[in-house]
């Protein structure tokens, strides 16, 4: 397996079905971690029905890209097309073979055109107690090792990247949560950045990753161990004041997470949209018109 000096991190937004409506892509050095480029792709005609609606907007995120004004960013508004077009462009110039993503499933089958690459799954390291020594004592796994919940970026950031607060969105402030703890933007650049500082902290290097649709090969084992040998990032250590204990999948917390984070927890499963979009937030009102994010939530009670 042929891999190149540097891989791209992708991240896919979509209306919460199978239209793509943004690509994140970033260039990283697999060497030095340094990032090199940003490519940001909104694909014409979707910007209002983004799924996390507001969040498609860059422009609310300046203070947070200040850092990468020195290398190329470009962000185009352009045909599904065009952007794969560009997208591949940039990533054929690079030498690029690998293409890293968090959940890569979902990216890798949202983005047809790019099967012919190898993509690797941060998860296949980040959330496996064989090979992420970051990871609380207290956390429950399954027989492979793989954590049994709390592994999403969310949780997994404020788990191995605890100096790192991220950004916090503006619709995150309107329930009062403040910057005590990171929040995933769902903006498709801002995460494929935060999700290459995932795969920084844990310190495993991208020839280390295989293609995750060969399960022989990239689905890790309980009987794996880390190579003492593979040069890690020093600073990583089990600590358990550097990685403190998952409260969010205990009790009423974790309840009030789901509640906040899930809108299927909200009244019914069975929530129909009317089509119209909140004027204040940018998200989808239901069919009596109410939008769940801008007033009173009733939410059902979760069976945890």
């Amino acid at each position: 397996m042929n891999h190149s000096e540097k891989f791209v991190m992708i991240d896919v937004e979509t209306d919460g079905g199978n239209l793509v409506c943004t690509i994140g892509a970033v260039i990283v050095n697999s060497k030095t971690w340094i990032i090199e480029e940003l490519h940001y792709y909104t694909i014409e005609g979707t910007e209002h029905l983004c799924w996390y609606g507001n969040a498609i907007n860059l422009g609310q995120f300046a203070e947070f890209l200040q850092e990468f004004e020195q290398i190329t960013f470009t962000k185009n508004i352009c045909a599904y097309d065009e952007a794969i077009q560009g997208l591949r462009k940039t990533i054929n110039t690079h030498h690029i073979t690998q293409i890293f993503a968090y959940n890569a499933s979902f990216d890798c089958r949202m983005l047809p055109e790019f099967s012919d690459f190898i993509w690797c799954d941060v998860i296949h390291k980040a959330a496996y107690e064989q090979y992420n020594p970051l990871l609380p004592k207290n956390t429950e796994f399954y027989g492979s090792g793989k954590m049994k919940r709390g592994y999403s970026v969310e949780s997994m950031y404020r788990l191995v990247c605890p100096k790192h607060k991220g950004y916090l969105p503006s619709w995150k402030r309107k329930f009062g949560q403040l910057g005590s703890k990171y929040f995933e933007t769902h903006n498709g650049l801002i995460d494929a950045v935060d999700q290459v500082r995932i795969m920084q902290a844990i310190g495993y290097t991208s020839e280390l990753y295989g293609d995750f649709r060969n399960k022989k090969s990239s689905q890790p084992k309980r009987t794996d161990k880390p190579n003492e040998n593979i040069k890690r990032n020093p600073l990583v250590k089990r600590n358990d004041e550097i990685a403190p204990p998952i409260i969010l999948s205990q009790g009423k917390e974790r309840q009030k997470d789901r509640q906040d984070n899930s809108r299927f927890n909200m009244e019914s499963n069975n929530f129909q949209f009317s089509g119209l979009r909140c004027e204040k937030c940018g998200r989808w009102r239901g069919k009596d018109g109410r939008c769940f994010w801008c007033e009173p939530m009733r939410a059902v009670p979760l069976v945890l």
